[in-house]
């Protein structure tokens, strides 16, 4: 347990009942539940990681991106290092009286409490990939975004300027979508709207909203 500094202990006070007369008694340790104990384990834990012994360092430098509140998640790339990983893990929380204990992993181990296969066989892990399959894929991701645009140009847009020059005139109507224009943007930039209502202007015609 944490313990509070004499000077702070009057922030930590608390009335005992008592039929004779009201008890005060304050808290010497971290009463677990209060607002800052989620910081305090914390600044706890960076405290002990920082002044670990050197030995330790690169196991300490691990741990500290590793644990959200009580749990620590973190992982090795082999089973050998498993071992040592708890091992110095344990020793290092034990002298901050933390006790790291059940681990749990995706591959049996002697330090290892429970273990849980959960990989399919017809998945690839991400280190067995090849450069050149994802090279491949990123490209024709890019080709595919590529035509989608040239598509939108030429059948989308394209549509709306053969309307554009067409001298029939023909009412708006509520529904319908249209684009806003700007003299700034290019027409590809220009924004998408739905015609919710139909204002009368001034001279007769219509305006969407």
């Amino acid at each position: 347990m944490l313990s509070v500094t004499p000077k702070d202990r009057d922030y930590l006070r608390f009335y005992f009942p008592c039929n004779e007369k009201q008890l005060v008694y304050r808290h010497c340790r971290v009463v677990f539940g209060v607002s800052s104990s989620p910081y305090l384990l914390n600044a706890s834990i960076m405290h002990l990681l920082e002044n670990c012994s050197p030995e330790y360092k690169e196991v300490a430098q691990k741990l500290k991106s590793s644990f959200y509140v009580d749990n620590c998640v973190a992982g090795v790339f082999s089973v050998d290092k498993i071992e040592i990983f708890i091992e110095k893990a344990k020793l290092i929380m034990a002298k901050g009286c933390f006790n790291l204990r059940t681990f749990e992993s995706n591959v049996a181990s002697r330090s290892v409490d429970k273990h849980s296969e959960n990989r399919c066989s017809d998945t690839t892990d991400i280190d067995e990939l090849n450069s050149r399959d994802l090279r491949k894929r990123m490209k024709f991701r890019i080709k595919l975004l590529s035509n989608l645009r040239q598509r939108f140009r030429k059948e989308y847009l394209g549509e709306l300027i053969q309307k554009q020059n067409d001298n029939r005139v023909r009412e708006p109507r509520v529904g319908e979508m249209v684009l806003i224009g700007d003299d700034n943007k290019k027409r590809l930039s220009w924004p998408i709207a739905k015609i919710i209502e139909l204002i009368p202007g001034r001279d007769g015609d219509n305006m969407e909203q």
